[in-house]
Formats: structure tokens, sequence, C-alpha cells
């Protein structure tokens, strides 16, 4: 797991209490293969499920990985806010994460994502899973990097 108890608690700090109001908590999972199973390709990073937020551990095997085909600019972006080192490939491109880029992903892009998804519940009732992501996505940007500078 790339954070700690400790580390949620003071990202959580940095928000408005309003957007905390209802979350029952945050849960760090263990890594299995019954969680890679049960959420398929959100195995690696988090999810949000009744007021709660889920972040999974992520596999030492994938700090290196290859892809056959590039990324998109957007997650791109998102990953190299982070810290993480994208390197052009063949065909694809290599991404590389070390323990500080990869804590730094986890608080900022993928914790701040699913408290998006929280604070958004409400409003995202009747909306399309696009425009759902599309809030979370901002609110990461928005509360995880913008914010801060």
């Amino acid at each position: 797991m790339p954070v700690s108890k400790d580390d949620i608690r003071a990202e959580l700090a940095k928000v408005p209490n309003e957007y905390l109001s209802g979350l029952d908590g945050v849960v760090l999972l263990g890594g299995s293969r019954k969680q890679e199973q049960s959420f398929g390709s959100q195995a690696y990073w988090g999810c949000y499920r009744w007021n709660v937020i889920y972040l999974a551990a992520y596999p030492r095997a994938y700090m290196r990985r290859m892809y056959k085909t590039r990324i998109k600019p957007s997650e791109a972006a998102e990953l190299k806010r982070a810290g993480v080192l994208i390197e052009p490939a063949e065909s694809g491109c290599k991404v590389v994460f070390d323990h500080s880029s990869l804590r730094t992903y986890y608080l900022r892009e993928v914790l701040m994502h699913e408290l998006g998804h929280h604070v958004g519940r409400k409003n995202f009732a009747n909306k399309t899973n696009r425009r759902i992501e599309g809030f979370a996505d901002w609110f990461a940007t928005e509360y995880g990097f913008r914010l801060r500078r």
C-alpha cells in the first residue's frame, strides 16, 4: 500500500469539511488475487461505494509497465503531475513509478477522484457515466493539484 492512514488523514484535512460530510470512511485494502478478480481493472486504484472510499494495494510488479499503445494525453498528464516517468517506446510507452510518485498519485489523483464521487453523488444520480467520471477527474485536478500551488 503506497499510503498510510496518516497520509490520508493529512490529505483529507486539506479539503473543505463540507466535502467530507456523510463520508463513512476510507478503507485501505490489502492486495490479493480475489481483489483483482472482483474489481477487474480497478483493482489497483480505488473505488467509491456506499459512502466509503476503498483504496487498493498496488502490485510491485506494475511499478514499471510497458504498454503496447500510447496512453491518452489526459492520462499521461495525470501521471506526470504526480512525478511518474513516461518514456516513449517503439509502438507504445513505458510507465515507471517510484515510491514517491506512486504515493503522490494515490493521494492527489486516486483519493481525490474517489472523494469527487462522494461530493458529486447527489448531483449525478441521473447522469451518464462520462459526466460522473468527468466531475471526479475535475475534482482530483482541482483539489489534488491546483489548489496546492
